[in-house]
């Protein structure tokens, strides 16, 4: 009976996900396993350090153990290399309060590191912590409210967990990954 019931949860996810709205930014995949993030703290507001790993913390919990993202540490580095994604604050300017994105090196069929770079004046967010994570992850933007991924920062700032949508895109992510 216990099998029969995980069976149908299991169906019932599986369709309520596939329902939900997501984009993915590329189409690479991010290879399978672990992945190391470090954090350039240089400049970054108070709880923002914190904030970014309580979002890839919510990303492990939806993509580990076939794609998952540890911190490595604090660097001074403030551009990705190879194998690495590196999070930083600076100065954006032009309404924007982030970017991020994955990186294929050198320029191959899968993601091996990325960069996220947040706005130093601007308070530390932890929906903007998740919408930014979320870009590294491949994730593009959605126009379903409630979602980590829409684009406007208005809609975003509340948010404190990934949406349906988010989730449907994260699983489809590790699910994906290059073997």
């Amino acid at each position: 009976m216990r099998q029969l019931v995980l069976v149908a949860l299991i169906a019932i996810s599986t369709v309520a996900l596939a329902a939900c709205e997501w984009t993915p930014l590329s189409v690479h995949r991010w290879q399978c396993g672990s992945h190391t993030y470090y954090i350039n703290a240089d400049g970054a507001p108070t709880g923002a350090v914190a904030m970014i790993k309580n979002a890839f913390a919510q990303v492990n919990a939806i993509t580990a153990p076939r794609l998952a993202f540890d911190y490595g540490g604090t660097t001074t580095a403030t551009t990705g290399q190879t194998g690495e994604i590196i999070v930083r604050w600076t100065t954006i300017g032009g309404g924007d309060y982030g970017d991020g994105a994955p990186q294929p090196w050198p320029d191959g069929p899968t993601f091996t590191g990325g960069y996220i770079e947040l706005d130093k004046t601007y308070p530390a967010n932890q929906g903007l912590a998740l919408h930014e994570v979320g870009h590294v992850l491949n994730l593009g933007h959605v126009n379903e409210t409630g979602e980590v991924m829409q684009p406007d920062f208005l809609d975003i700032r509340s948010l404190s967990s990934y949406g349906p949508g988010d989730v449907a895109g994260l699983t489809t992510q590790a699910e994906q990954c290059a073997s």
